[in-house]
């Protein structure tokens, strides 16, 4: 249940700051996926359920959208899975 308060919240932002895209959410199986439709693009960027569980909303969501900016700029689709492996790595490389 915590999850999908998150999920919400994620959503919420995810439109604040995308105010041109198309956010979806969807879970199943544990697993969390957010799709981003921008710029005719089809963006998913999916979370494993314990990382949904332990990072808080605002993580969440600079992931989302540090991934998705990304990939806008170079003009291609994005399929990312967030998993705690690779949270890190990847936060630290967004800040860059």
């Amino acid at each position: 249940m915590k999850s999908d308060f998150k999920a919400v919240s994620v959503l919420e932002r995810l439109s604040t700051s995308l105010s041109d895209a198309e956010i979806a959410y969807q879970t199943g199986r544990g697993v969390h996926e957010f799709i981003v439709r921008l710029g005719g693009m089809r963006h998913v960027v999916d979370f494993s359920d314990d990382l949904m569980e332990k990072k808080n909303e605002m993580d969440l969501s600079v992931v989302i959208l540090g991934i998705v900016e990304r990939a806008s700029t170079q003009s291609m689709p994005v399929y990312f899975m967030v998993r705690n492996d690779n949270v890190y790595m990847l936060m630290r490389a967004l800040k860059h």
